[in-house]
């Protein structure tokens, strides 16, 4: 599965590209709400906490099932009147979204759980295992890399430092 850096970068670049590129206007997703989308994007993770707690693996289940996003996309709907709520239901719908997204590619998710138990994923078997781990590793820098750069270009984020 994808680093802990690749599932929040792929969230916060997305939304961040989304609000520079496509929305135009900075003040309707602020810094807050992009940084939210990235949190979320690890959150799914927390089943291995509590799979450690409990001594009961749950990890690609419970928080990987795609019940869990589609809850957030229904409140983002519902509370599409109070912005400020739709605005977080929206990021986390995206930051769960692309994790589990993301997990698929590279190994099994149960995204149907509770439902059923079958695992999804599409098979990364014809690529060596150190090749899997170099490309988490560079997929992580490569991402960051362009992300930096794109905040230079964008938000001169060197006034920062």
């Amino acid at each position: 599965m994808p680093l802990a850096v690749t599932h929040i970068l792929i969230p916060i670049i997305l939304v961040d590209a989304l609000r520079d590129h496509v929305i135009k206007k900075k003040n309707i997703l602020s810094n807050k709400f992009v940084l939210l989308a990235g949190l979320a994007g690890l959150l799914p993770d927390i089943d291995l906490l509590i799979s450690l707690i409990l001594g009961v693996n749950l990890h690609r289940t419970i928080t990987h099932s795609i019940i869990v996003p589609l809850t957030f996309l229904f409140l983002f709907i519902v509370f599409l009147k109070k912005e400020k709520y739709s605005k977080i239901f929206l990021m986390l719908f995206i930051g769960f979204s692309f994790h589990i997204i993301l997990d698929v590619i590279f190994d099994e998710v149960y995204v149907l759980f509770p439902f059923s138990f079958e695992g999804y994923y599409i098979n990364p078997n014809h690529f060596s295992n150190l090749f899997i781990k170099e490309l988490y590793t560079t997929m992580d820098a490569i991402l960051l890399f362009f992300w930096l750069i794109h905040e230079e270009l964008e938000h001169k984020i060197s006034d920062y430092f």
